[in-house]
């Protein structure tokens, strides 16, 4: 399959989990156990524990889940087609982590500044 189209239906799959799910869905998949030829290892079944229950969960029917990068499109788990899509997931997840981590980091340092410059405010108040 195109990667370029798979990683497209994986942005698609990972928009509809942060809507209908948890915006931080990604932190409760574990990687190493993703294997998107499995029910119960793939996204759907490590998040809402049975591929079909999640699908019922977001909305999506069986015939249209792999336009969002949960299924294959033939429904015959091929192996490669499987593998390439447990690797857009687990790339997915893996840019979401850094995300997450980079925005909390930014987080601290923007409160550390703030404490800093509010140590100084009630130093210059002192002064006076």
């Amino acid at each position: 399959m195109n990667q370029e189209l798979l990683k497209k239906r994986v942005e698609l799959g990972a928009e509809k989990l942060g809507n209908w799910f948890d915006s931080r869905w990604f932190l409760k998949v574990d990687p190493t156990r993703l294997n998107m030829a499995s029910a119960e290892r793939d996204i759907l079944g490590q998040l809402y524990k049975g591929y079909l229950t999640g699908l019922d969960w977001l909305k999506i029917p069986t015939n249209e889940a792999h336009l969002f990068g949960f299924g294959i499109e033939d429904c015959s788990p091929d192996r490669e087609e499987a593998a390439d899509l447990t690797l857009a997931w687990t790339e997915k997840i893996s840019l979401e982590v850094r995300a997450e981590a980079t925005t909390k980091q930014i987080a601290r340092a923007a409160k550390q500044r703030l404490c800093r410059q509010k140590k100084k405010a009630q130093s210059a108040v002192h002064l006076l």
